[in-house]
């Protein structure tokens, strides 16, 4: 039978909670959780590849006998975590279990970003290797050369990332990275009426840095900058002047700096900074209202983008809840079949016309109701978890019966 077999899901928060997150009561963005719920069927067995070199939990290391063990029993922990019945059969250590009706699918992030020399066996492996390339821009170096030396099949995204040029710069080669959205938890969802909203837009997003640690200069040397969205930064440094069009609710991703030490340094300093890495970064400021409550309470919303050319998982989840988007006008939503004044409100990325857009549309309140209106029934068309999941599975079957991963995505026809 066809196997979709997924790789160390119990390591890093994107498909479920972490034995981490657990015992560390840290809060997180599951933004692949949909994974969680795949089950076996009659034409599709889902099984999990474990290599026990990764963990959520950073003060596992070595590859010791007892360290190995760990990180199993940590597994099944996590299966526990999430509800995840799991048989004997479904869990496959070794790369020659691999069969040639099985599709790899993991994470470039954390995986090909790394040191993975032990997964060169997926080099010659018999089965499918699709990689899904959230965060792809950390240490996008590296991550394109064990692509590239791993021989991996496909790729997918929010967004075709071969249609951006810092991509393009890194993995040349990637001719088309199959489009996957981003699909909206259940719990979000339209509850009030339009009328009885702010006339104002509601900006959310964290915002991200990125280390200028050794591997890790590719963008910032490319953008400039180590701000990954840009534009959530104006906003959060613009949020006293720019309240009669918007409130910001972005922050920075930690309330304080993490520590960053060099290898080479004293044990003791090594051990501090892991200490206050661990217990003294917090994220409660972004996590202390109801992000569900606070997109019914919007007419409009936006949640800038990264300058990686991917979308912030917030466009589909405000949408969901019946606000208007105010996005880029940029291929990453109108591939979707999002149109301009249809869907969502395009802006060209300025503050300018950002402002004169969310100021025309609070004189013109019919004309946004209708555009949140379209927004809303698109996402629950198109952005539903469900349908995201269902999708997901079509990628997947689709490269099982013989099909180019790439060519296995799913157009939207304009509406």
């Amino acid at each position: 039978m066809p196997r979709l077999v997924i790789h160390n899901p119990h390591s890093e928060c994107f498909v479920g909670k972490t034995v981490s997150e657990w015992i560390f009561k840290k809060h997180s963005f599951r933004k692949y959780s949909y994974l969680s719920e795949l089950r076996s069927s009659a034409n599709l067995e889902i099984a999990f590849f474990l290599d026990l070199h990764a963990s959520s939990l950073d003060f596992i290391r070595g590859q010791g006998k007892m360290s190995r063990a760990f990180r199993f029993v940590e597994f099944l922990a996590w299966c526990a975590l999430n509800r995840i019945p799991v048989k004997p059969r479904q869990i496959i250590l070794h790369g020659n279990k691999l069969k040639a009706d099985d599709l790899f699918f993991s994470f470039g992030y954390g995986v090909l970003q790394n040191n993975c020399e032990h997964l060169n066996f997926l080099a010659a492996a018999p089965c499918r290797k699709l990689f899904h390339l959230s965060h792809y821009f950390l240490k996008v170096e590296r991550l394109a050369t064990n692509a590239k030396r791993l021989n991996i099949d496909g790729f997918i995204a929010e967004n075709d990332l071969s249609q951006v040029p810092f991509f393009s710069k890194y993995l040349p080669w990637v001719r088309h990275v199959t489009v996957l959205p981003f699909g909206a938890q259940r719990r979000f969802r339209r509850y009030r009426d339009f009328k009885s909203r702010q006339n104002k837009c509601f900006a959310t997003g964290t915002i991200d840095r990125v280390s200028r640690n050794p591997g890790m200069t590719e963008f910032c040397d490319y953008f400039q900058s180590d701000i990954v969205q840009p534009m959530r930064h104006v906003l959060y440094e613009n949020r006293e002047a720019l309240r009669p069009y918007l409130d910001c609710f972005s922050q920075p991703f930690y309330e304080s700096k993490p520590a960053i030490v060099a290898k080479e340094a004293p044990l003791l300093i090594r051990l501090r900074a892991k200490w206050h890495n661990r217990f003294k970064l917090k994220r409660t400021q972004y996590f202390s209202f109801d992000m569900v409550e606070k997109l019914n309470e919007y007419r409009m919303f936006i949640v800038p983008e990264e300058l990686s050319g991917l979308p912030g998982i917030g466009f589909v989840e405000g949408m969901s809840c019946g606000s208007a988007f105010v996005g880029l006008r940029d291929p990453m939503y109108l591939s979707l079949g999002m149109k301009d004044g249809i869907h969502f409100i395009a802006y060209d990325g300025t503050l300018n016309d950002l402002i004169e857009k969310i100021n025309y549309y609070q004189r013109n309140e019919n004309e946004l109701q209708q555009i949140a209106e379209n927004g809303y029934r698109f996402a629950r068309e198109h952005f539903s978890y469900d349908q995201v999941r269902a999708r997901f599975l079509g990628i997947v079957n689709a490269s099982l019966s013989g099909a180019r991963i790439p060519a296995a995505g799913f157009s939207y026809a304009p509406a």
